[in-house]
């Protein structure tokens, strides 16, 4: 149930959980064909707690990380206007029913506006299958999110 977790900005001392869930998330997605680093992404989240335009949030069950939200605050490339961007969402698999998502979503909108954000964008580029785009897309429909142009990537290799 929801009411057990805990969503809060994430800790120095969470960054090594964070690391382990994020493996797990890098095995489910699109680019798990390459490799992922442990160190990069513990870095990743060391510098942004002396940067005011990154930041992340976890969700906590029982003193576990469970789930986590990275963004960033960048400018739009044609004006000086600031735009917050998610560099990942996951919740682990046996807790993705309930509001966690949402929850933490709205921690890192409310972050965003603070800051002086005009809008948020997010991206669903870590999905694999047409029913996982499905299920991302109604959420972000539900959390009011539009739905703007779209991702193409091709492998080089």
């Amino acid at each position: 149930m929801d009411s057990t977790i805990t969503i809060r900005e994430y800790e120095l001392e969470d960054i090594k959980e964070m690391a382990e869930l994020g493996e797990m998330m890098h095995k489910e997605g699109a680019y798990s064909f390459l490799p992922y680093s442990k160190s990069k992404c513990r870095e990743m989240c060391k510098r942004f707690k002396n940067w005011d335009y990154g930041n992340a949030w976890i969700a906590e069950s029982n003193g576990k990380i469970i789930g986590m939200y990275i963004a960033v605050i960048t400018e739009y490339y044609f004006c000086y206007e600031k735009l917050a961007q998610d560099m990942l969402l996951y919740v682990h698999p046996d807790h993705r029913k309930g509001t966690i998502a949402i929850r933490l979503v709205k921690k890192a909108e409310e972050w965003a506006k603070e800051r002086g954000a005009r809008q948020f964008m997010s991206a669903t580029s870590l999905t694999r299958s047409p029913e996982q785009i499905s299920k991302l897309k109604k959420f972000f429909n539900f959390m009011k999110y539009e739905t703007v142009g779209n991702v193409f990537k091709k492998r080089l290799d």
